[in-house]
């Protein structure tokens, strides 16, 4: 197994929560905790990056004394803090590595020692340095005015301010018209011309941190009139922005589709759950994911829509946790692996049967990790896992199977490289795993892949979807196609869809579509015949429920 280190995740953070069975034996006066080290304002504090120094806190006995070996429990108001628990040294001091949440303002985290010793640290996260740019508009008004505006933001979505963007206007007959400006507080930059936009002209925005990173903007819009800014193209991506044309200026004719929107509220708002097709019960099930902390609550979809499941309340149950796996596997239910959680990242597997749950253990089972991907191939009878992130923030390219009763690791040589945040599908008119996409070591990877049991098989169609992570892939049944929908992406939250028959990717024409965002799950619903999308991460946490069809 080849393994990649990498720092940070694109995933979500998390509330850590320890029991106190270790603080039972301290009793007597109350004992004095406090931080050790530089000041909050004098520590790098930048949304998903690790704190640094390390806080250090130390505990005091009632003579203000450093106490030796007493226990201390860390919780976190976003992001992660490990270990999940520390006992003191000689000094009387304990260090956790603190990995602060991805959005920006005040995170804390609490140490929590023996006798009343607690103490908190705040710090301000701030935003991360500029990574992508999003189209922010076009504007063509009078006197030959015309106005291109960007979004800049981090790697996490957050708006950037008072980054310094790079333009360029380039027109039909060569002329090259220079600029540059900084964002706003949300994050926008503008760039005011004077000359009308003939057809064929652009307009490029570049980071000035990071010359790689660049929109190119088509400026053909009628005078006097206001259209969003639609990429023309983009540096480092390939060619399937363009989604009617293909390389070398054949059309492509995309299906058309319709997006529908059919509830939002129900289940609550959450990111990085799983939503899993149980052919026997012909039901979709939601489990966890995170809305203000992590879940581990379940869902039902079916003829009447969502409703939330009793499971037997004295039974066991997976802890609360996200960005795990679930896959149907061959029984009534789904098997659900790993994620993260309070207790860190997870490598347990679990069954739910329609009634209860029932933690399976099994000896040899895939390593600790989050950010993986499953799917049930019916034909051999198999659970197929792949990739994800470890506990030490390594990328993972392993290939797991799982039987119905022991996890089995295959060795199939060349396959995928290591990365985190891919979708997986199976297609059933073609008996093939299909792959596509993640977080791979060199940023969000466009590849697709089809496992057939044996050996991984990279497909290399004309054109394909832009790199992204994030993504859903759901086969539809119906039409025989794998339909993917959003992610992330280089230039941020994406919401496009396009739909893979075995040998090219096509981008499919909708009039509406849910919002670009990440993190989300689907399925597709046999008995209805469309699929089904819920929830995830755009510019807030999502709770909408949506539906794609033909007309």
């Amino acid at each position: 197994m080849r393994r990649l280190i990498v720092f940070g995740s694109i995933l979500l953070p998390m509330l850590v929560v320890v029991a106190d069975a270790a603080f039972d034996r301290w009793q007597g006066p109350r004992f004095r905790a406090e931080w050790a080290g530089p000041a909050p304002e004098e520590r790098r504090t930048v949304v998903g990056a690790q704190v640094e120094p390390a806080p250090v806190v130390r505990i005091l006995d009632e003579a203000g004394m450093p106490l030796e070996g007493a226990p201390v429990r860390w919780e976190v108001s976003a992001g992660t803090a490990g270990p999940e628990r520390s006992v003191t040294d000689s000094t009387g001091t304990a260090t956790v590595r603190w990995v602060l949440g991805e959005e920006p303002g005040i995170q804390w985290l609490r140490a929590i020692g023996p006798r009343g010793a607690e103490t908190r640290l705040e710090v301000v996260a701030r935003v991360g340095s500029p990574a992508a740019l999003v189209p922010a508009g076009i504007e063509v008004g009078e006197s030959s005015r015309l106005r291109v505006a960007v979004r800049v933001t981090d790697r996490f979505g957050n708006p950037v301010p008072t980054a310094l963007v790079g333009w360029s206007l380039r027109s039909v007959d060569s002329a090259v018209v220079l600029d540059s400006s900084r964002t706003d507080s949300e994050g926008v930059a503008v760039v005011v011309w004077s000359v009308t936009p003939e057809p064929g002209d652009s307009a490029r925005a570049t980071l000035a941190n990071d010359s790689t990173v660049s929109l190119v903007l088509g400026l053909a819009v009628p005078p006097d009139s206001v259209a969003p800014a639609v990429p023309a193209m983009q540096d480092s991506l390939p060619p399937a922005l363009a989604p009617d044309s293909a390389p070398g200026g054949d059309r492509v004719p995309g299906p058309v589709m319709v997006w529908a929107q059919r509830m939002s509220g129900t289940p609550p708002a959450r990111q990085g759950h799983s939503f899993v097709w149980d052919p026997a019960s012909r039901v979709g099930w939601v489990f966890g994911g995170r809305g203000r902390s992590d879940r581990n609550d379940l869902w039902s979809w079916g003829s009447g829509g969502w409703e939330e499941a009793a499971a037997e309340s004295d039974g066991p149950r997976p802890s609360p946790r996200r960005d795990h796996s679930a896959a149907p596997d061959g029984r009534r239910g789904f098997l659900l692996f790993g994620g993260r959680g309070e207790a860190g990242v997870l490598g347990d597997t679990w069954h739910w049967d329609g009634a209860a749950w029932s933690p399976v253990s099994t000896s040899g089972a895939p390593s600790e990790r989050f950010g993986h991907a499953m799917a049930w191939d019916p034909g051999r009878s198999r659970v197929v896992l792949f990739g994800g992130q470890g506990p030490s923030d390594e990328l993972l390219d392993d290939t797991w199977e799982w039987d119905g009763t022991r996890w089995r690791a295959r060795n199939p040589g060349n396959g995928p490289a290591a990365r985190v945040g891919h979708a997986v599908a199976f297609d059933a008119a073609r008996g093939r795993m299909v792959l596509f996409g993640g977080l791979t070591g060199t940023g969000p990877a466009g590849d697709t892949w089809e496992w057939d049991g044996e050996v991984w098989r990279e497909v290399t169609p004309d054109r394909s979807p832009p790199g992204r992570t994030g993504h859903v892939l759901v086969y539809d049944q119906d039409r025989q196609r794998v339909v993917l929908f959003g992610g992330q992406g280089t230039q941020g939250l994406l919401g496009d869809t396009w739909e893979w028959d075995g040998q090219r990717w096509v981008a499919v024409r909708v009039e509406e579509t849910p919002s670009g965002r990440r993190s989300g799950g689907a399925i597709y619903d046999v008995r209805r015949g469309r699929l089904i999308l819920y929830g995830g991460r755009g510019n807030r946490v999502h709770s909408d429920t949506w539906e794609y069809r033909l007309p």
